[in-house]
């Protein structure tokens, strides 16, 4: 219950900041003992600078519909940025809270958005391995070891999600080898 109420877009003149719950998946398969993920290029231009800057996404995820709990929100977000339905594990389950600043060119200020962000893992078999289609939104993707990928991240609290998922999928995956 407490999620719907957090699932959509709130601005408040009166409590500040505005706040944005998202939910998605870290994609991972395991191939000779090693732990794969899924890492989808972003291009964005830094305004500014009129320059080309790639992100990496640590796992599709985007912003819950109303009415939409954060599994069906994964489930969507999987198909809709990357052309794929894997296994949810929903077992695995991260909350990120962060906060970012956005620039209203509207009203010529930045916007402070508290961000929750809900992760689940998703388990992908071989045979979808070769379906992956990205979204417009991305221009690429890559699998990459989950320790280059924990490495890579600059962000804490990413890097945290992935080294839980790296334990949990050691743990549940890697010990019963049923991959």
């Amino acid at each position: 219950m407490y999620l719907k109420k957090l699932s959509k877009t709130i601005q408040s003149k009166h409590t500040g900041p505005k706040s944005e719950v998202s939910a998605g998946a870290v994609v991972f398969f395991i191939e000779n003992n090693t732990i794969m993920v899924l890492q989808l290029i972003r291009a964005r231009i830094l305004r500014e600078r009129q320059q080309k800057v790639e992100n990496i996404d640590i796992g599709p995820k985007g912003h819950l519909k109303p009415g939409e709990s954060p599994l069906q929100a994964a489930h969507r977000e999987l198909q809709e940025e990357t052309g794929i339905s894997p296994h949810i594990d929903t077992n695995f389950k991260e909350t990120l809270e962060y906060i970012v600043h956005v620039k209203d060119s509207a009203k010529n200020k930045v916007i402070k958005i508290n961000k929750t962000s809900i992760y689940f893992l998703a388990f992908l078999h071989k045979t979808e391995r070769k379906n992956i289609v990205v979204s417009e939104e991305h221009k690429g993707y890559y699998f990459v070891p989950i320790d280059k990928a924990i490495d890579k991240i600059t962000f804490p609290e990413s890097k945290q999600l992935l080294k839980d998922a790296k334990a949990y999928i050691t743990e549940k995956y890697l010990s019963h080898e049923i991959y």
